[in-house]
């Protein structure tokens, strides 16, 4: 008869669970099953804090390694009879009736580590863990999961202008001749004759106030006529 043991958990994956705390140890057996999305799926995490409370039953009745991996086999066995195979709710005990059978006598049986005491402890588990809400599990694992989509708002801050090699002035705490003189970006040369003939257009306009302030009112008055 095939043996139950080390077809889930191997030795090397017991032990490395045994020197883990609680998380961690999660975050082991959640790898060694694969189930990779436990934190987005609802079937997958279900599945996972059913195989945690498992380890630490057998933690608990201090199985050997042994044991402790028999003990996930049979765990595993039932879902996938459940999940998969679809059985009721009596045919999966009666699977487990199969598992049990000659624990403690015979040595031809596929649980042959378990004594007769670890045999009952183990029912009793399946039972209370998974048979008493069995239709529960049936529920969970034939209906779809309901998909829900979140969506924040992100505001995001644009890079500045690259023409821009330096920040403006007042953030670096400049005078606006330094900035002008060391920072700023240069303009072409069409646009520096630009600003010079506007400039000399601006000096121009005041040269020409200025005049108009040194005419009287009895030369505006002849100028007026004259025209």
């Amino acid at each position: 008869v095939p043996q139950l043991a080390w077809q889930v958990l191997s030795e090397k994956s017991i032990k490395e669970l045994a020197a883990l705390p609680v998380q961690e140890a999660a975050r082991k057996l959640a790898a060694v099953l694969s189930l990779g999305h436990h934190e987005e799926s609802l079937w997958e995490s279900a599945q996972l804090d059913y195989f945690v409370a498992g380890y630490w039953f057998t933690k608990e009745h201090r199985f050997t390694n042994e044991q402790t991996s028999a003990f996930f086999s049979v765990l595993h066995k039932l879902l996938v009879n459940l999940k998969e195979k679809r059985l009721s709710l009596s045919d999966n005990i009666q699977e487990l009736q199969k598992h049990m059978s000659g624990v403690g006598v015979s040595r031809a049986t596929a649980l042959r580590c378990f004594s007769p005491e670890q045999a009952v402890q183990t029912v009793r588990y399946v039972t209370s863990s998974l048979f008493q809400h069995y239709r529960l599990f049936e529920f969970l694992f034939t209906e779809e999961q309901q998909e829900e989509q979140l969506v924040a708002k992100l505001p995001v801050c644009l890079p500045p202008d690259p023409a821009t090699l330096s920040p403006p002035p007042l953030e670096e705490a400049l005078t606006l001749d330094l900035y002008q003189r060391c920072l700023a970006p240069q303009q072409p040369p069409e646009q520096e004759q630009e600003d010079v003939q506007r400039e000399g257009d601006l000096e121009k306009c005041d040269e020409d106030d200025v005049q108009l302030l040194n005419v009287s009112a009895e030369e505006v008055k002849s100028m007026m006529e004259t025209v």
